[in-house]
């Protein structure tokens, strides 16, 4: 079928169009019953990502913030105040690791900050970069 020669040259059955939606969701809502029934067929027999085998799908990466504010304060509350008022002051000969530590803290805020300012751009998703 063409769907098959499709599958040899590499399409992606879980590729999504510009709103979201996969080829079975575009088959579905254009009522193409053939293709419909052969995608129902041919999805259970190939194995598929524990996401989509169990039907969970991830929220919205707009409620992500919330995360990673209890995440900071955590942090900035317990982690960071432990560490400099009980461990650093006992392990003064590990003074090549806290710097290493405190270069890998730098590292990791400014890639943060950097990641949540930066537009990345639109990489077309036939692009070898995708």
């Amino acid at each position: 079928t063409l769907i098959d020669k499709c599958l040899e040259m590499g399409c992606s059955l879980s590729a999504k169009d510009q709103v979201g939606s996969t080829p079975m969701d575009l088959a579905k809502g254009r009522k193409y019953g053939d293709v419909i029934r052969w995608f129902q067929e041919y999805l259970p027999r190939h194995k598929q990502p524990f996401m989509l085998r169990t039907g969970i799908k991830p929220g919205p990466t707009k409620n992500a913030h919330v995360a990673f504010i209890l995440l900071f304060c955590n942090l900035a509350l317990f982690a960071y105040p432990t560490y400099l008022l009980h461990i650093l002051p006992l392990t003064p000969e590990l003074g090549p690791i806290h710097l290493w530590l405190l270069f890998l803290q730098f590292l990791h805020w400014s890639t943060y900050i950097k990641s949540r300012t930066v537009q990345p751009g639109y990489v077309p998703t036939h692009d070898p970069e995708y």
